[in-house]
């Protein structure tokens, strides 16, 4: 694995797609091509100023893909590059800048919430090397950890987002065909499509991977889990063993909770909540609302969950707050 210090180096970035009132004074760009955010000015004529990283700003971008409810209008903004623990804090702060401004999840369409949260992580940085042939075989481990882990990466959605259109498994042969044509071909081409678990197109263009597994949520120990999946697929790529693919058949009856379980034990999730201090201060809480959200998304896939878990009972007790039944019923 790579020292604390490198991880540390790791640049990273995340793009949210939430609907937001009407009457905001915002300048949203077309899709791809998003406006700084400098101020926002809600209907009560405050002004809201948008945090900076590093003197850069977040952008404003009207997302086709959003659906959202009567008086409110589709927004993606996307983080500029973020770095480090610096950055993990500065994503917590521009979560309270969109709660000062009214922006909300997107609706629910079958169950689904019409907006997702997109993980950018650059590969080069995240493998520790600059090589090529390197970075292509740090690519090869995580797609394999990507489908192997699905059902927590979908599962801490707490909803059907494995049914969406938008970040649907492809099958494990194409993913290998790709990977192993850009081997022959000495070039970082890996374009199993934009739409996937993982999406590797952006490799060839600015060197990153990008996960669109999740649904959006603005609940700020949510978002700090799918960032802390993320970091820890990244790093356990790094792993020297090349894990098999899985089959995607019994994935779909496999227990995410106790898939979660094993994940939240890898030494790659423990060393990123070490090195990211933000993260490991709410290690216990992210626990606690991905083990959660797998459990009630094996209820919605007609997985039973246990009768008696005492290793998880903060977990399945928050299960019964009304915070969490807010968050499955797609409100915050």
């Amino acid at each position: 694995m790579i020292n604390q210090e490198n991880a540390q180096e790791k640049t990273f970035g995340i793009e949210i797609e939430t609907s937001i009132p009407e009457s905001l004074q915002i300048n949203i760009g077309s899709h791809g091509r998003g406006q700084p955010i400098v101020q926002v000015t809600t209907a009560d004529g405050v002004v809201h100023v948008a945090p900076t990283f590093n003197g850069e700003r977040w952008k404003a971008d009207e997302d086709p893909s959003i659906r959202t409810q009567n008086g409110y209008k589709k927004c993606e903004f996307v983080s500029p590059i973020l770095k480090g623990d610096a950055g993990m804090q500065h994503i917590l702060e521009f979560l309270t800048f969109l709660k000062a401004i009214g922006a909300k999840r997107p609706v629910r369409y079958s169950g689904s919430t019409q907006g997702g949260i997109h993980v950018t992580i650059h590969a080069g940085s995240a493998c520790g090397s600059n090589s090529p042939a390197d970075i292509r075989n740090w690519c090869e481990k995580l797609a394999r950890l990507g489908v192997r882990m699905s059902p927590v990466l979908y599962g801490q959605n707490a909803e059907r987002r494995d049914l969406s259109q938008w970040s649907p498994i492809i099958p494990t042969r194409s993913q290998q065909e790709l990977i192993d044509y850009a081997k022959s071909s000495n070039n970082l081409r890996i374009n199993i499509g934009k739409y996937a678990l993982i999406n590797f197109s952006k490799m060839q263009t600015i060197g990153c991977v990008e996960f669109r597994s999740f649904a959006t949520t603005l609940n700020p120990n949510k978002i700090m889990l799918i960032v802390t999946t993320c970091l820890t697929l990244c790093q356990e790529a790094c792993v020297d063993n090349l894990p098999k693919w899985a089959s995607v058949n019994r994935l779909r009856n496999l227990d995410a909770t106790y898939l979660f379980w094993k994940f939240y034990r890898l030494k790659s999730r423990c060393h990123v909540t070490k090195t990211f201090r933000t993260l490991g201060r709410i290690k216990g809480t992210m626990y606690n609302w991905g083990y959660a959200s797998c459990a009630w998304y094996n209820r919605l896939r007609s997985i039973p969950i246990p009768a008696q878990d005492e290793t998880n009972t903060e977990a399945l007790a928050l299960m019964q707050t009304p915070l969490f039944n807010a968050h499955v019923r797609g409100t915050i």
